[in-house]
């Protein structure tokens, strides 16, 4: 048989008059059990019409068997170009995805993404999915070839574009490599399939976070915090990052707005909780840009919802004591500023360390209230009392904050008299001090009312 085929060979006789030869040879490959001799009848036969599906794949596992690479992928891309129509689409499909598997086995990623994505159209995605995601590990392990990796993603997502879990990997594929433009485009597509605002919210958020850490201005991640806070005005990430831009641009007041509308809308959820964490943030913007007087209400505010956070506390405190170099304030937000202070006094009460300071910035603040001398009484009530219980580390400045009230707030310091100690005051000293105090012209009207007495005499210790 050998020596005839190679008659027939070197006569150039045409494939379908060889294939007259061929059955012959074989049944006798057969017969034999020459499985080398099967093989090549079996792939001659692959270029004739006589050919079928069946004698393909039985080509195909022979080839494999024998370990004949060359000719079990010629067998393969007979069967793929043999088969067609309905009734042929398996062997097509399964032929493209073996083909498929073999190239991307010798490093052929380009040729092996073809041939799956060709049998993708032609058969259900979960069939292929597999075999392409093994593909885009293999070429991001071996290669690093990201731009396939795009296309393979994309080729899945087109068949299932509603699958979130690709839409994610191929949205953080192109975060990776730096792709924004490619990342916006996914976010507009997703965010057209989107009805809940949490997964609206999500994709906003992702791309805004994305553009944000290359430029703190970027245009599009700002559009996109302003659009996730029309559909959720609770969102503290996306109100956070929308007011550092607007703190960087020094736009105070498109920072209040924003932060007072997340303060009501989180007040009709009944979030007070995170109510005051808005405005504590709200009152820090104001107090760093020198608006110390706008932090107080927002301070308030915040420390009303978190009352044991001595942290904010010291915030507090210090935008109080900036306050003091501030010439003119109208009546009701030096009250306000007193209320607050006295608030933060009363929330440090288990620590004598930020118990003393906040003594000294409520007693400073009365200290300026020039409208009444009751406050400033008050002040050196306040820190004269301290004295008596502070220890060792908190006495000096203590003390000295008292000297440095008793000199800016003259003529009512004589009351407590000039000693470290006012309690020792012999009533000779008292009534000599009272009578100072009050025929100075700084006190209108010029006798006190009971309530002063009543501190003055509180403060000396005489009936």
């Amino acid at each position: 048989m050998d020596r005839a085929l190679t008659l027939v060979q070197r006569a150039h006789v045409t494939d379908d008059e060889l294939a007259t030869v061929l059955p012959l040879y074989e049944r006798a490959a057969r017969q034999t059990g020459n499985d080398q001799q099967l093989l090549d009848a079996l792939s001659r036969r692959a270029h004739t019409s006589g050919a079928t599906s069946a004698t393909l794949r039985e080509g195909y596992d022979l080839a494999t068997a024998l370990h004949d690479d060359e000719r079990a992928e010629a067998m393969l891309s007979s069967l793929v170009d043999f088969s067609g129509g309905d009734t042929g689409r398996s062997d097509l499909v399964w032929g493209l995805i073996e083909l498929g598997k073999r190239r991307r086995a010798r490093g052929d990623f380009d040729g092996s993404y073809t041939h799956l994505a060709r049998a993708l159209e032609h058969t259900d995605p979960e069939r292929v999915e597999p075999h392409l995601r093994r593909l885009a590990a293999e070429v991001r392990e071996r290669s690093g070839d990201n731009a396939l990796v795009a296309r393979i993603y994309e080729t899945l997502r087109a068949r299932v574009p509603g699958n979130a879990g690709l839409w994610n990997e191929l949205f953080e594929l192109y975060a990776r490599i730096g792709d924004l433009a490619s990342c916006d485009r996914l976010a507009r597509e997703r965010l057209e399939q989107l009805v809940e605002v949490e997964a609206r919210t999500e994709v906003r958020m992702r791309i805004a976070r994305l553009h944000l850490s290359r430029d703190g201005a970027d245009p599009t991640a700002l559009e996109a915090l302003r659009d996730t806070l029309m559909d959720d005005p609770c969102h503290l990430e996306a109100g956070k990052l929308l007011a550092r831009h607007y703190e960087a641009i020094g736009d105070i007041e498109a920072l209040a707005d924003l932060r007072e509308g997340q303060m009501r809308s989180l007040d009709d959820r009944s979030d007070h909780l995170h109510a005051g964490q808005v405005a504590a943030a709200l009152g820090r913007a104001f107090a760093a840009a020198g608006l110390f007087e706008r932090a107080v209400p927002p301070y308030r505010r915040a420390l009303e919802a978190a009352p044991g956070n001595h942290g904010l506390v010291e915030e507090i405190l210090t935008c109080l004591q900036s306050t003091l170099t501030i010439e003119h304030i109208d009546l009701e937000t030096r009250a306000e500023m007193i209320g607050l202070a006295r608030s933060a006094r009363k929330a440090v009460d288990d620590d004598p360390s930020a118990q003393a300071r906040a003594l000294i910035v409520l007693a400073s603040l009365l200290a300026n209230d020039r409208e009444s001398e009751r406050a400033s009484v008050e002040a050196i009530q306040l820190l004269t009392d301290a004295l008596t219980e502070a220890g060792p580390k908190d006495h000096e400045r203590l003390a000295e904050a008292l000297a440095d009230l008793r000199a800016r707030t003259a003529p009512v310091a004589p009351v407590v008299v000039a000693t470290d100690d006012p309690f020792s005051a012999t009533p000779h000293e008292y009534d000599a001090a009272v009578e100072e105090l009050f025929s100075d012209s700084f006190l209108d009207p010029p006798v006190p009312d009971g309530v002063v007495l009543d501190e003055l005499n509180e403060i000396t210790n005489h009936d």
